[in-house]
């Protein structure tokens, strides 16, 4: 079952890569961005831009350096090196796809963009990958060897699988990416963290013999 839905969701970006290839956009993106953009809740602006700020390389760096250190400081060794392997993996496994891709960013002339970019980098969404990555990978860590404390267990889960869905909004809503671009780096995001975990697992088994 494992194997069929790993197989699916590979067919299913690749698919979707094909077809972003010759379009610089799709008519439901437009039509998702201007739904999200009029979004008019009170600090909603403020929230996007702080999510997308957290997936910067500075700051995704800085998160990144923070949970290696709490999992090393826990002597959870194989943890912290799966944590910044899941991470900086995700990254650079984004980087070659815009490159062969090459898609540009949604038109300022079509939907309200925050920042400018000078160069076509916008399926999959960085922000998004590194996000499933690192929040992903702990959203795992987390169900599985929290379970003695089912509330903070709870808390914890809620609050990274929050973080793994607004940065999806919040890249749509400051429009620097189209849903296409969002829900690709969902599919490969998930596709990759599978991988990651199953090595992990592997790891995992190899050290407890």
């Amino acid at each position: 079952m494992l194997k069929k839905t790993y197989l699916f969701l590979i067919a299913t970006f690749t698919v979707l890569a094909l077809f972003v290839r010759n379009s610089s956009y799709f008519g439901f993106d437009l039509v998702i961005t201007h739904w999200i953009q009029s979004i008019q809740i009170p600090g909603f602006d403020l929230v996007m831009l702080f999510i997308s700020k957290l997936g910067d390389p500075f700051w995704g760096s800085i998160l990144v350096l923070f949970f290696v250190s709490v999992a090393a400081a826990a002597n959870k060794w194989q943890t912290a090196l799966m944590i910044a392997a899941t991470a900086s993996s995700m990254v650079f496994l984004n980087q070659i796809l815009k490159l062969l891709i090459n898609r540009p960013r949604p038109d300022p002339a079509l939907v309200h963009v925050v920042g400018i970019f000078k160069k076509s980098d916008s399926f999959p969404s960085g922000h998004v990958m590194f996000y499933v990555g690192l929040y992903g990978f702990l959203f795992f860590i987390v169900y599985t060897q929290f379970r003695k404390n089912r509330w903070l267990r709870a808390a914890l889960i809620s609050l990274l699988a929050a973080l793994i869905g607004l940065i999806g909004v919040s890249r749509i809503y400051l429009g620097v990416h189209w849903f296409s671009d969002v829900l690709g780096a969902y599919i490969l995001g998930l596709s990759w963290l599978i991988v990651m975990i199953w090595v992990y697992a592997k790891i995992s088994s190899r050290a407890l013999k």
